[in-house]
């Protein structure tokens, strides 16, 4: 890969959603995931189904989540219990330009807001409530 200069930032070759899906697998773990992995083919469309081919190419030791928008899909990795996390926007674009819940003010700290990949630090509340988030559940009622 002669043509890419930095993982994190600009790149000469530009990188599709599925290609920083494998660049954040290899960021968090040090290697590539095998080629022929269900990775190379997961619809990116499900999150549901992202989470298990990363928890099936990882194994059970390493927590992750992936949530956010199809457009602006996040991925986060932790590298070993407690301790630090790959943070990734599939988008490609950096971390610093996404709105932020609330709730994520001192408990997710991005290590390089300027890149689409970086370290990350998580609170034991923040990992929580990433792995429990709150749900607000509204109906509404029209009498007929």
């Amino acid at each position: 890969m002669t043509g890419i200069r930095c993982l994190n930032s600009h790149a000469e070759l530009p990188l599709s959603p599925r290609d920083r899906l494998l660049y954040t697998v290899a960021h968090a773990t040090g290697t590539a995931p095998a080629l022929g992995t269900r990775l190379g083919s997961v619809p990116l469309a499900k999150p549901g189904v992202v989470h298990n081919a990363l928890a099936d190419c990882l194994g059970d030791t390493r927590t992750v989540v992936v949530t956010g928008t199809l457009d602006r899909r996040l991925v986060l990795i932790e590298h070993d219990a407690g301790g630090a996390w790959t943070s990734a926007d599939l988008s490609g674009l950096p971390h610093g330009s996404r709105a932020w819940p609330a709730w994520t003010q001192g408990h997710l700290t991005i290590a390089e807001p300027q890149g689409w990949l970086s370290h990350a630090e998580i609170t034991s509340e923040g990992r929580r409530r990433l792995l429990k988030p709150r749900l607000l559940l509204a109906s509404l009622y029209h009498p007929e």
